[in-house]
């Protein structure tokens, strides 16, 4: 089969996911600041890179993968488009990685059982560090284990939470409809009815 595409199907077992809810749907506001920090995190990220010492400490991350916080931002967020507002991340994965350092930086916070996305307080090189620093401090003889720094779960499990946070989406999409209903269509300014 030289030349042919092959799709491979790989079984999810027990890789370790995590279900991350972002704000409501098209709050593009939320989005905007929240790429900005995330920018700002990519900018104090490769200036940290310029720091041979640094370097030397965080060698093992390079050597397994080298992030890159703004492609990773932005494929976590086109993930959001089934769900509208949640999407279920596969943590041994390039993204899993850089969602794990990007925890400890603060754009995703521990909620139930899942994350939410949050925008950090404060980004400095030193928080930057500190996070990758904990990263590459998860190997051992097989690797870095992303798995270590966050909470995890089955991906049925994850799916599973997904399907309640769209249906009380959902749910509560619908009450808001009944209740403007029922108040009755209101009178335009400067006319009665």
């Amino acid at each position: 089969m030289t030349g042919e595409r092959v799709k491979v199907s790989h079984s999810r077992g027990n890789r370790p996911y995590v279900l991350v809810e972002g704000p409501k749907f098209g709050d593009a506001e939320f989005y905007g600041k929240w790429l900005l920090a995330v920018a700002r995190a990519e900018a104090l990220w490769k200036e940290a890179l310029e720091d041979q010492d640094f370097g030397k400490e965080i060698w093992l991350v390079g050597a397994y993968c080298i992030p890159d916080f703004g492609i990773g931002a932005s494929v976590m967020l086109m993930e959001l488009q089934e769900y509208w507002r949640t999407f279920v991340l596969q943590l041994d994965s390039l993204e899993g990685n850089e969602f794990a350092m990007m925890v400890q930086m603060g754009f995703f916070t521990p909620f139930a059982e899942h994350y939410r996305m949050t925008i950090p307080s404060e980004l400095t090189d030193a928080k930057i560090k500190a996070a990758v620093l904990k990263f590459a401090q998860t190997q051992d003889e097989h690797g870095l284990h992303p798995e270590c720094l966050v909470n995890t779960m089955l991906f049925d499990e994850a799916r599973e939470w997904q399907n309640r946070i769209w249906a009380l989406d959902k749910r509560r999409d619908h009450l808001r409809a009944e209740q403007a209903s029922s108040r009755g269509p209101r009178p335009e300014p400067g006319h009665a009815f």
